[in-house]
């Protein structure tokens, strides 16, 4: 390898001393020979990571608005922005007088096509049947006693042909009140009962919907209602987050979209509430690219304890490569030439050149697959400046620590 023509500011000078021989006229000039000072670190076994984070905001895996069913006056309030709500807790209440009326006017309502259905089958409608069945005996014996009449040319037919037209109408009437009319009045009468039954089941959901209630369980993060105000429908009355679980959308490139799944796990760094990660489980990852040609990776993130809140920022770090015993050297170590990459070791007071093979790289670690053992002394500065047998002096060395 070439020689550098230069030195770096710490490189001890080669100095040049005259001496001169006692009693002799001739000068003997002495060349020290020069050492280049380095630092080493050792090679040393240890877990190595290739990680890609990405930023964004949490947020509540349930965001909820809630918003009154019923406009009215709102007569109480229950729970103020950061209070704990459980599921089915009453949030607000909006005056219920008007729909209790109308509720029981419904009940009243129901109660009464209840009757009209029992009376369908009832002693009204037998007394009609038993009338309907004289008037037509009647009708039938005037008839028959009239026929032998005219038949024997007792009465004219003008009289016979009114008494067989009686007779046919009261046949008819008596069949009606026995089949066709008493069907079609339970049909009615069901048909009513049906009505008011429907009606009578609004009013009420209508009297439990003036108690506006949490959908979820979570936790009040905004209230848009005032006591003694009038509550419409149109705007919510409640926000509330379910901050139990935690999700974090990230956009992730292309590189490490295909490496991803559903079910990894990554590290969360939210530094608000903790130096700790906290752990994220990929519960979706987006098959296709968004506008911005990254892919959109959700996350969830459990918070029984509620101490993440939702719009805090994190940080998902995941791992594309893991080796957990890896050997392992600062990444600056290992220099490159056209025959491969290669390091420098300290051995004996003299530098040593040594073809490695590497594998996962991080910003300042870089792993050796081949080349190197455990302990090894790298050279990690001064390396630049030196040749392989260069006399050397280690003027600081660690363990890689």
């Amino acid at each position: 390898m070439k020689k550098k023509s230069k030195l770096i500011a710490f490189t001890i000078i080669t100095s040049v001393l005259f001496t001169t021989a006692c009693g002799s006229k001739d000068n003997t000039v002495q060349e020290v020979a020069k050492t280049i000072p380095v630092e080493t670190t050792a090679a040393k076994t240890e877990t190595i990571k290739n990680e890609t984070s990405y930023s964004a905001k949490v947020k509540g895996q349930s965001e909820v608005n809630v918003f009154a069913k019923v406009p009215g006056i709102v007569t109480n309030i229950n729970f103020e922005i950061g209070e704990k709500v459980n599921k089915g807790d009453i949030l607000l209440s909006v005056d219920k007088r008007d729909v209790e009326l109308a509720c029981e006017s419904a009940k009243a309502s129901l109660a009464q096509a209840q009757t009209s259905l029992d009376l369908v089958n009832g002693s009204s409608m037998q007394t009609t049947q038993l009338n309907a069945k004289i008037a037509y005996e009647a009708a039938k014996t005037n008839y028959e006693n009239t026929k032998v009449l005219y038949e024997n040319n007792v009465v004219a037919k003008t009289e016979f042909d009114t008494v067989e037209r009686a007779y046919e109408q009261a046949k008819t009437a008596y069949e009606l009140s026995i089949t066709t009319i008493p069907e079609e009045n339970e049909r009615r009468a069901k048909d009513g009962l049906a009505l008011a039954q429907a009606q009578y089941n609004s009013a009420v959901q209508k009297l439990a919907d003036c108690d506006v209630k949490a959908p979820i369980s979570g936790v009040v993060t905004a209230v848009n209602a005032v006591e003694g105000s009038m509550m419409s429908q149109t705007g919510p009355a409640f926000t509330i987050v379910n901050t139990d679980k935690i999700n974090i959308v990230v956009s992730v490139s292309e590189k490490l979209i295909s490496s991803l799944k559903v079910g990894d796990e990554a590290d969360v760094y939210i530094k608000a509430v903790s130096q700790i990660p906290f752990t994220g489980k990929i519960i979706a990852v987006n098959a296709g690219a968004n506008q911005a040609g990254t892919f959109d990776v959700k996350l969830e993130i459990d918070n029984p304890d509620g101490k993440i809140k939702s719009g805090m920022f994190g940080e998902v770090v995941f791992t594309k490569e893991e080796n957990k015993d890896a050997l392992v050297v600062p990444k600056n170590a290992v220099l490159e030439n056209e025959e491969g990459k290669y390091v420098y070791l300290s051995v004996d007071g003299k530098a040593k050149q040594v073809q490695v093979e590497t594998g996962i790289e991080t910003g300042e670690k870089i792993e050796i697959t081949s080349g190197l053992k455990n302990g090894d002394l790298v050279i990690t500065k001064g390396q630049t400046y030196i040749n392989d047998g260069d006399e050397i002096e280690v003027v600081s060395s660690s363990k890689g620590e």
